[in-house]
């Protein structure tokens, strides 16, 4: 699994590449947090997670790119939970993980301020692919 950040003129880029899709949504939803935090991953366990943990689900019906789908509007539900409970989310497992459905319980992290601003997780240049090293990738697009 690795997260590379690109170049990108007006909004924040990253590749992410997994050797499964399951871990290629773990890592997206965990750095989607390390991003609005400014914080690292192990700097955000080290915080005190809430007592409740916070559910998310997506579903999607006869889509070309239905995985792509899931995966960025999985992510806005996240990013717009964030916003509205002043907290970030760290991945504690997966119930249901399919192509047409995810179902993912996290850990809540209150959090004072956010570092970085983020309006969406854009479909732009977004395309789920496995690549002919038999790795998942995926480029995402922080609207900021």
């Amino acid at each position: 699994m690795s997260v590379k950040i690109l170049k990108h003129p007006a909004d924040f880029k990253i590749a992410i590449q997994s050797k499964s899709k399951l871990q290629l949504f773990k890592t997206a939803i965990n750095y989607l947090s390390k991003f609005l935090a400014g914080k690292e991953i192990s700097q955000i366990k080290n915080l005190h997670p809430l007592k409740t943990t916070k559910k998310f689900a997506v579903n999607s019906k006869n889509n070309n790119f239905q995985t792509t789908f899931l995966l960025i509007n999985l992510l806005n539900k996240i990013l717009t939970a964030a916003y509205i409970h002043q907290e970030i989310y760290l991945v504690k497992s997966f119930q249901q993980f399919t192509s047409c459905s995810v179902k993912v319980t996290c850990y809540r992290f209150p959090i004072k301020k956010f570092k970085r601003d983020v309006k969406a997780v854009t479909f732009y240049q977004s395309q789920l692919v496995k690549n002919k090293k038999g790795m998942w990738k995926i480029n995402l697009v922080f609207d900021i």
